[in-house]
């Protein structure tokens, strides 16, 4: 019940290159203000069914592992909030 309100408010939507280096190198991202980031994907370098989980780019001091909290503060290199999977993540649009 509660998840399903929280759910209501909040998404988180990534993209990833299906080989890293082959077919692309960055991230993107997209929430529900229809916000668009990138990351340079080094550290991770998620590709094919590796994936960034949901609150990757999101305040890593906000995130537990009992629930995912997709509405903290978006963490990139312009905010000073460092992003749960450490990746450095900048506003596209």
């Amino acid at each position: 019940k509660g998840l399903a309100k929280f759910h209501e408010k909040a998404f988180a939507c990534y993209a990833w290159p299906k080989t890293y280096g082959v077919t692309g190198v960055k991230v993107f991202f997209v929430n529900q203000e229809k916000q668009l980031f990138a990351s340079t994907n080094e550290k991770k370098r998620y590709e094919g069914k590796t994936g960034p989980e949901a609150k990757a780019i999101y305040d890593r001091e906000k995130q537990s592992a009992e629930a995912d909290n997709l509405l903290s503060a978006i963490g990139t290199n312009q905010n000073n909030v460092k992003p749960y999977d450490a990746e450095t993540w900048y506003l596209v649009q």
